[in-house]
């Protein structure tokens, strides 16, 4: 039976997520963070892809060494990227994250491992983008380490080809883990929105499940559209309150 939804402001938001759907096709129903006025690059977006190899990017580097971040700035400039950041101090490495909000962050390891591992996990808490690591020698404990942490990639220190191709996989790992999390999240909201019908039409998982799905094909929309509908056409308890 088709789902009765109940407030009008519901199906007009379940029309704009359908006109979404038809406008960005597969990858959700959630616009590309790119097309927002902050920030232009597209690898910045809610979707899977491969990012395209001539992109250039805004880079953050850090190391506790000026003569290290200065051989790095020369690396990530002759690969075509720009340095927007220079980080030294563990005490600014958050906040200058945020601020400068960069497309990639680079962290250096030099004479000092913990230094550079305290920059690394305080760059990952903060960074909407993907951290790599170049080391200045092979250093698998480190790496093990840094991984721990959430850095997406590694590079001994390496030319501008090196270290595009260091850059590009980092990018699809992180990708690729934005895309499971999407879908994490988007499994809690149509196991929500089956709650709702639940305990709305006494019905049982089974049947909230072909609800939501045959109001999706009707609708020829996915099922995470009905679910959003449908969560957006709960009453709230404020709401509850008033009418009662």
């Amino acid at each position: 039976m088709p789902i009765a939804i109940g407030d009008q402001s519901a199906w007009r938001g379940f029309g704009q997520a359908r006109q979404a759907y038809r406008t960005f096709g597969a990858s959700g129903l959630v616009a590309p963070r790119w097309i927002r006025p902050r920030s232009a690059s597209p690898w910045k977006n809610d979707a899977v892809a491969d990012p395209p190899p001539t992109e250039r990017l805004r880079v953050l580097i850090a190391n506790q060494r000026q003569d290290r971040l200065d051989a790095v700035s020369e690396v990530v400039a002759a690969a075509g990227h720009i340095v927007i950041a220079r980080l030294v101090s563990i005490d600014r490495a958050a906040a200058a994250t945020r601020e400068v909000d960069p497309d990639l962050a680079i962290v250096a390891t030099g004479s000092d491992p913990v230094h550079a591992l305290e920059l690394v996990g305080e760059i990952v808490d903060e960074a909407s983008c993907p951290v790599i690591v170049m080391l200045e020698e092979s250093d698998p404990e480190f790496v093990a380490e840094a991984a721990r942490l959430g850095i997406f990639g590694h590079v001994t220190d390496a030319d501008a080809a090196e270290l595009q191709s260091a850059i590009e996989i980092g990018f699809r790992r992180y990708e690729e883990m934005r895309g499971i999390r999407s879908a994490f999240v988007r499994r809690a909201r149509v196991e929500r929105a089956k709650g709702i019908l639940i305990e709305r039409h006494g019905i049982d998982e089974r049947e909230a499940f072909e609800m939501l799905r045959d109001e999706a094909r009707r609708n020829r929309v996915r099922m995470v559209a009905v679910a959003d509908a449908v969560l957006g056409s709960k009453p709230t308890a404020e709401s509850a309150a008033v009418t009662s």
